[in-house]
């Protein structure tokens, strides 16, 4: 069994719930991506809070020091405004925090081109080279209970050839079209490695999972490529069936344990029966 050059193989534009991301995109030209604007009107609200109530416990303190200072003297003084000046520096802490916060995100940006992606933080720029990403990770999370979710988590983890990790989460605008443009770019380049690692002998690892020339193994259980009859993602994993289920193992993997997992399923479905 032989791998051809990708271009038998496209490069996914997917999402975690393997979903196509509709993506008007020119590839010729810079894309960059900011902050969400709610993630910044957040950290500024929590900032004006903590520093307006400063500025009022401020002058509530000013008020009682006075007005003891006046009534009873020195002596009381501390036992008066004890309590004002303790409210005051909670209020100044909520807002050097907030504020914080958003000097740290309101200058953050990435930037993507064809050949590399550029994360801007104030005055620091570090540039990614598609070529030294060699696992993406994708993280959903929903909170909730049953079909009701208060809350959506999504996170995008690249880990690159030195070791280091890159996390992109969905404060940034436009998560779902920034993650399909990564891979985009990102998944052609790894094709290519793994092309030739294949048509070698050597198995390709994804997390759990390895395929060889003669199917697919999952830790000592092994499913031939002739065997497998489906291939889905549901409830968050990855679902290989059998084409006879009574002989024959069924493999349920985590997305979140899978790297690289769109790429993953589009080499299952090519050397496998759907193909």
């Amino acid at each position: 069994m032989v791998l051809e050059p990708h271009s038998r193989i496209k490069s996914p534009e997917r999402t975690m719930e393997n979903k196509i991301v509709s993506l008007d995109v020119d590839y010729s030209r810079l894309q960059t991506y900011h902050i969400r604007a709610v993630i910044l009107l957040r950290y500024l609200i929590l900032a004006i809070l903590g520093i307006g109530g400063t500025l009022v416990i401020l002058f509530v303190g000013l008020s009682r020091w006075r007005f003891a200072l006046t009534n009873f003297g020195p002596a009381v003084l501390w036992r008066w405004i004890n309590p004002i000046v303790w409210i005051g520096i909670g209020f100044g802490l909520i807002g050097a925090i907030g504020l914080f916060l958003f000097l740290r995100v309101a200058r953050q940006e990435i930037q993507i081109s064809p050949e590399a992606f550029t994360w801007k933080k104030g005055r620091n720029l570090t540039v990614y080279r598609w070529e030294d990403i060699h696992g993406i990770y994708v993280t959903s999370v929903h909170y909730g209970i049953f079909d009701f979710a208060w809350a959506k988590k999504k996170e995008l983890t690249l880990h690159l050839v030195d070791g280091e990790r890159i996390k992109i989460n969905q404060d940034f605008e436009n998560i779902e079209k920034l993650m399909a443009i990564i891979k985009h770019y990102v998944y052609p380049v790894m094709f290519e490695q793994f092309r030739q690692e294949f048509n070698r002998g050597e198995p390709l690892s994804f997390g759990p999972l390895l395929l060889t020339s003669r199917g697919v193994m999952n830790g000592r259980k092994t499913l031939r490529w002739q065997e497998i009859g489906e291939i889905s993602v549901e409830g968050g994993s990855l679902q290989l069936q059998p084409i006879d289920r009574s002989n024959h193992p069924n493999f349920s993997v985590p997305i979140q344990k899978i790297p690289n997992v769109d790429l993953c399923i589009q080499l299952l479905h090519h050397f496998g029966p759907q193909t």
